[in-house]
Formats: C-alpha cells, structure tokens, sequence
C-alpha cells in the first residue's frame, strides 16, 4: 500500500506541474487589426466578461470590439449597447475548446513521461519490473492525464486580454470637421 500511496502522489503532482489549467493573459492593442480579430474570433465561439475600468463586469455571448469601442447586445433586453474601449480594462473570454485539446494533450504527455517512472519508486534496484506492468502503468498514467488535464481545461481554460495603454487621442474615433 506504501507503493501505491507514493505513485499516486507523484502522479498528481506531475500532471499539476504540467500546467493542465491556467488563463493565458495577452495584451490587446486596438489599434492592431491582427488582435482585434484575434479578440472577435475568441468572443464569437465562447462567453466574454468584459471589465470596465470603473470595475463594471458585464458578461455576453455577442461582443464585437472595433478600433474604438467594443459593442454587445444585452441577452435578457435584446437591447445593444456599446462602450468606448478607453473605458474597457479588459475582456476574458471562456475558451473551452482550445484549452480542452491543448490541456488534455499536456496531460497525456505528463503521463506518458510518469509511466515508466512509477514502477520503478520503491522496488528493489536489483530487480526490474514486468513488461506487462509496465505498459499498464504507463498507459494508466496517460489516461490519468488526459482526463484530468481535459477535465480541468474545460474548468478553468480562458484568455484574458489586457488592453495596452493608449494615448488619449487615439482613443476616439476621429471627427469629420475639416
């Protein structure tokens, strides 16, 4: 029972060391078109939080973000509304897909790197363990990561982008006076 207590052990602190969940923080420069349609394809798929720079928090499902200003369509009213991106800290969007894939692969490779490990942790060093169990192990331990980074990637993968700082002047659209 020793044994087992100590691999499982091991096990969980490395598929945690390999990082199944996090959010992944990006700045977001509205001037940049290429991060603009980076934050729009996000936004279409997932469900955005959107904090404002007076610590407002507002959560949809429609939010476009132009040059200028993000716009958004109120889910219970149907009403749209918009806000200058001066007063926006930062949108987090839930990506759920992406970080599903990507974190289940981190785990599986987490596991598959412990698997030959394990059955080596308090053996005699003058014996080796079977072939057999070997394979068992390993493939147990990266089945073990797959779902446990999967399962936490759909918990808690998400990406927040961070406006980066800008001058006031360009902050507004520009104005037709002549």
């Amino acid at each position: 029972m020793v044994v087992f207590s100590r691999q499982l052990v091991v096990v969980v602190l490395a598929l945690v060391a390999s990082g199944c969940a996090h959010t992944q923080i990006r700045t977001f420069d509205p001037n940049a078109r290429a991060d603009r349609a980076d934050v729009n394809a996000d936004a279409r798929r997932d469900r955005v939080a959107m904090t404002l720079v007076n610590g407002e928090r507002i959560r949809t499902t429609t939010l476009r973000v132009d040059a200028y200003e993000a716009t958004w369509v109120d889910a219970r009213t149907g009403e749209p509304h918009s806000v200058s991106l001066s007063e926006v800290q930062s949108i987090r969007v839930r990506n759920r897909r992406r970080f599903v894939l990507r974190d289940a692969a981190l785990g599986a490779v987490a596991g598959l790197a412990m698997g030959p490990v394990l059955p080596q942790l308090d053996r005699n060093p003058n014996t080796t363990p079977p072939l057999r169990f070997q394979i068992f192990v390993t493939g147990l331990s990266t089945t073990a990561g797959t779902v446990l980074g999967g399962s936490l990637g759909y918990r808690f993968g998400r990406t927040r982008y961070v406006l980066a700082p800008t001058d006031s002047a360009s902050a507004h659209p520009p104005s037709g006076a002549d």
